[in-house]
């Protein structure tokens, strides 16, 4: 599922459906809605092997097992919006059983979080407006090009890659979009109807969801587009998109403040800059362009070399062991995240010594009544912004599931192979937080 050669599959919605003739009359339906989507549409299959697999159950087994599975998916997506009883039962085997949470969040919470999801570009507004003033816009920006500048610098001092595949990461960079804060246009609610039911509402957010995701076959795309809440704690990376995203959730304390000492910023959000950054060039995202379109512009040598390099990670984040379940993180799952944990934390780094060279920026700061050097107080600010703690059944959910290693672990890996990390802390050398053999890619 991460290899995008893999998960697409062009075809035409007549080929598909002649393949698959039970989505015939599903195809119909659909279409006599939003007729751009016609038989000779393009239409792209992410998992083959899975619809064949279905149409074999659709064939083998008795039309009332069917029939019986598809209305208990069916209440099962819908039994949170209706009565305690029946949201209680589903909480109890999502929330507890598959990750250990122990009670189910209180009504009113999940009011507010399911009315904020379903109407995000009204109710962000008023986030916005109170927890992210201009100024802090304009500081991520700046984070943002120095950190893309070091990045471009790191790229043509690379060993590794020859000239031709510099030249089209070099584009990749230059052509990159950055998105900070908050989409420049809000979108419209006013064909949503919304009333005093709320399963009711429940169904109509739905439909409009449905809606404004099927209204735009046939259409130009909208580059403005936001696939994220600005009130989220997170941050992505598009490949056919080719642009980083930076909500305003994400752009609060601990990673972000307009008032932090600058390298505590480089610390904790310039680190996710990088981190977002170098996704674009990860196992995954650099089989995409600078326009966004999927074609390898690596060259053989260069891709050889990179798969090469990038085993380092597989076989350090292979070798942990979570002992709160005594699992192993899985290093080929993980590769992408930690490849860009490394890259994003090195990048930053890099970025913050330009910025202190370039404003005699202070290299000692008082922490807790204890003097700590500019470069220790970078990675206590990244450690800081992965500080979690984790049930164990979720844990073993996220270790099974998750391509993002735990939290501990997004810290340890990049810090053991950091020099930087070692000399900051006088580690020993072939000590734990020193090893002798350290991973590096960008």
């Amino acid at each position: 599922m991460r290899d995008p050669q893999a998960t697409y599959n062009p075809s035409t919605v007549k080929e598909f459906v002649a393949k698959h003739l039970s989505f015939q009359r599903y195809i119909e339906e659909i279409s006599k809605s939003y007729p751009a989507l016609k038989q000779d549409s393009k239409l792209v299959v992410s998992t083959p092997p899975f619809l064949e697999g279905l149409e074999v159950i659709l064939a083998q087994q008795p039309f009332k097992t069917v029939k019986a599975y598809t209305m208990w998916r069916l209440i099962s997506s819908l039994a949170g919006a209706l009565d305690d009883k029946l949201g209680d039962l589903k909480f109890k085997f999502y929330g507890t059983e598959l990750s250990g949470i122990k009670q189910r969040p209180p009504q009113w919470k999940r009011c507010v979080e399911d009315t904020s999801e379903a109407v995000w570009q009204i109710s962000d507004q008023v986030f916005v407006e109170h927890k992210f003033p201009g100024e802090s816009k304009t500081k991520a920006l700046e984070m943002v090009d120095s950190i893309k500048n070091t990045f471009v610098k790191r790229l043509d001092a690379l060993d590794w890659m020859d000239s031709t595949t510099k030249g089209g990461a070099n584009a990749k960079v230059n052509s990159l979009v950055t998105k900070i804060g908050f989409p420049d246009k809000w979108r419209s609610y006013s064909n949503m109807s919304i009333g005093e039911d709320y399963f009711e509402n429940y169904l109509e957010v739905s439909k409009d969801m449905a809606h404004q995701s099927l209204k735009k076959y046939g259409s130009t795309v909208d580059k403005t587009q936001w696939h994220m809440r600005s009130s989220m704690v997170n941050a992505y990376y598009s490949p056919s998109a080719n642009e980083i995203v930076f909500p305003a959730g994400i752009l609060q304390p601990p990673f972000f403040s307009k008032d932090f000492p600058t390298v505590m910023n480089f610390g904790a959000v310039g680190s996710v800059i990088g981190h977002e950054l170098s996704h674009a060039f990860d196992d995954s995202g650099s089989q995409y362009d600078a326009t966004g379109k999927m074609h390898d512009w690596f060259s053989n040598a260069s891709k050889a070399a990179f798969n090469n390099k990038t085993q380092c990670y597989v076989k350090q984040y292979s070798a942990y062991n979570v002992s709160e379940v005594n699992l192993a993180i899985n290093g080929k799952l993980t590769l992408g995240e930690n490849i860009a944990d490394n890259a994003g934390v090195q990048v930053s780094l890099d970025a913050y010594k330009a910025w202190q060279k370039a404003n005699n920026g202070p290299k000692a700061f008082l922490l807790n009544g204890q003097s700590v050097t500019d470069i220790q107080l970078f990675w206590i600010a990244y450690g800081q912004v992965w500080c979690s703690k984790y049930r164990p059944k979720a844990l073993t959910m996220q270790l099974r599931n998750d391509p993002h290693s735990p939290g501990k672990f997004r810290t340890w890996g990049p810090a053991q192979n950091s020099q930087d990390f070692a000399n900051a802390f006088k580690c020993p050398a072939g000590s734990k937080m020193a090893p002798k053999k350290k991973c590096t890619l960008w």
